[in-house]
C-alpha cells in the first residue's frame, strides 16, 4: 500500500497543536493558583466588617463553635445550632457535668465527663444518646461516624468503639497495672485506626507509650489489633491526635513524633526540644508549641510542618491565651489583642477588640471569621 505522507503530516501537526494548547492550559492554571496564592500571601486587613450578629443570651457559659454552615452553641445544658443570621435551626437538650466535645466534619459527639451518657450529633441535629453503663472519661468522633470513647471500671478501662447510632462495635481492654492509665486517644477520619497514649508505673519508675490499633482486616491478623507501638519512657505524653487522613502526632512534655499511618505507622520524626512545652496547637498541615521564656517573660511559638520542619518562630510579650491554625493562618489572641499571621511570618491582620474577645474562630475563606465576645456572636470579614 502507497504510504500517505500528506496524511502523516497533518496527523503531526495537530498532535503538535493539541499538545501546544494542553500546555498553554496548563501554564494559564499554574499562573491563576501562583497569583491566588501571592495575593493571598500579601493580603493584609486594619478593620473589618460586621456581616451578621446574634446576641448571646447564656450569661457566659456556653462555648460557641461552627458546624458546617452553622454555628453551634453548646452548654452543660444542650445544644442549639443558629444561621450566621441568627435563626435557630435545630435544638437538643440534655443534662452534663463536666462537659466535653468532639467533632469531626459534620459528625459531633458530647460526653458527660464521669457520667454515662455520650450525645451524638450531626447537622440535622441530635442522632442518639448512647448508654455506656460506665463512666466516660475521653471521647474522639470520626469523619465516617464513629465514636471512641474511653471507660473507667475499677482497676480496668476500655476503650469502646460505636456507631452515631449506639451500636458497639469493638472494645479493647486493658488492665491499669500493666498497660497504664490511657491518657489521650484519637480516631482516624474513617475509623478504622485510633491511636492511644498510656502513661502507667513499672518498678517505681513512669513508663509511657504510643500504641496504635487498626480496625479493618489489617488488623485482625494482629495479636489485640495492636499494629505498632512505641516507648516513651519517663517522658509523659499527654495527646495524641489524627491531624488528616494519614498524619499522627504525640505531644510529650519535651519531645513530639510525627506519625505517618496507612496500615501500619511509621515515624516521620521527633522533634526534641530543650524546654517544657507549655501549649500546643495544631491544624490539618501544621503544628504548634508554646513555651515561656522566664527570662525575657515573652512567650516563644514555633510552628512545624507535617514533615517535622520548623517553618516559623514568633517572640511575643503579649501573653496571648489561645492559638489556632487555620490552612496557612497562624491566630493568636488574649482578651483584648488578636494578631493573625500567614506561615511565612508575615502579619496579615493585628486588631485591639475594645469591647473584648472571648472566642475568635477562622471559617474556610481567608478573611472570615466568627467574632465572639459578652454580648454578641458576629460573623466579620477583615477589610
Amino acid at each position: 500500500m502507497e504510504k500517505n505522507d500528506g496524511y502523516e503530516s497533518r496527523l503531526q501537526k495537530h498532535r503538535a497543536k493539541v499538545m501546544k494548547t494542553i500546555m498553554a492550559a496548563i501554564g494559564v492554571i499554574l499562573v491563576i493558583v501562583i497569583v491566588i496564592i501571592i495575593i493571598n500571601n500579601k493580603s493584609t486587613y486594619s478593620s473589618y466588617k460586621v456581616e451578621n450578629k446574634i446576641r448571646r443570651d447564656d450569661g457566659g457559659y456556653a462555648e460557641y463553635v461552627p458546624f458546617g454552615n452553622e454555628i453551634l452553641r453548646c452548654s452543660k445544658d444542650g445544644i442549639a445550632s443558629h444561621s450566621y443570621s441568627g435563626k435557630t435551626l435545630w435544638n437538643s437538650t440534655y443534662e452534663v457535668n463536666e462537659f466535653t466535645m468532639s467533632m469531626s466534619g459534620n459528625n459531633l459527639a458530647v460526653a458527660d465527663i464521669g457520667g454515662s451518657k455520650i450525645y451524638t450529633f450531626n447537622t440535622n441535629g441530635m442522632i442518639e444518646s448512647i448508654n455506656t453503663a460506665l463512666p466516660v472519661l475521653q471521647i474522639s468522633v470520626s469523619k465516617a461516624g464513629y465514636v471512641a470513647a474511653v471507660l473507667e471500671d475499677k482497676n480496668v478501662e476500655y476503650i469502646n468503639m460505636y456507631s452515631m447510632k449506639g451500636e458497639k462495635i469493638y472494645t479493647i481492654k486493658k488492665a491499669i497495672d500493666i498497660d497504664g492509665l490511657p491518657v489521650s486517644i484519637s480516631i482516624s477520619e474513617d475509623g478504622e485506626k485510633l491511636v492511644a497514649a498510656f502513661t502507667g508505673i513499672k518498678d517505681g519508675n513512669i513508663k509511657s507509650s504510643v500504641v496504635f490499633y487498626n480496625f479493618n482486616e489489617v488488623g485482625q491478623n494482629e495479636n489485640e489489633r495492636v499494629v505498632g507501638g512505641f516507648d516513651y519512657g519517663s517522658t509523659i505524653v499527654g495527646r495524641v491526635e489524627f491531624l488528616n487522613a494519614t498524619t499522627v502526632v504525640a505531644y510529650g512534655e519535651n519531645k513530639v513524633s510525627l506519625y505517618h499511618i496507612n496500615e501500619y505507622p511509621e515515624l516521620i520524626k521527633d522533634i526534641e526540644v530543650d524546654y517544657n512545652i507549655d501549649k500546643v496547637f495544631s491544624g490539618e498541615s501544621y503544628i504548634g508549641l508554646v513555651h515561656r521564656d522566664k527570662t525575657e517573660a515573652k512567650d516563644i511559638i514555633e510552628v512545624y510542618n507535617t514533615s517535622g520542619n520548623k517553618i516559623f518562630t514568633k517572640t511575643s510579650d503579649k501573653n496571648y491565651t489561645h492559638y489556632k491554625i487555620a490552612d496557612s493562618r497562624i491566630i493568636m489572641y488574649n482578651e483584648k489583642e488578636c494578631v493573625i499571621y500567614s506561615t511565612n511570618g508575615k502579619i496579615k491582620f493585628e486588631y485591639t477588640f475594645q469591647d473584648g474577645i472571648s472566642s475568635f474562630i477562622p471559617l474556610d475563606k481567608d478573611n472570615e471569621y466568627i467574632y465572639i465576645n459578652k454580648d454578641y456572636i458576629r460573623k466579620i470579614k477583615l477589610r
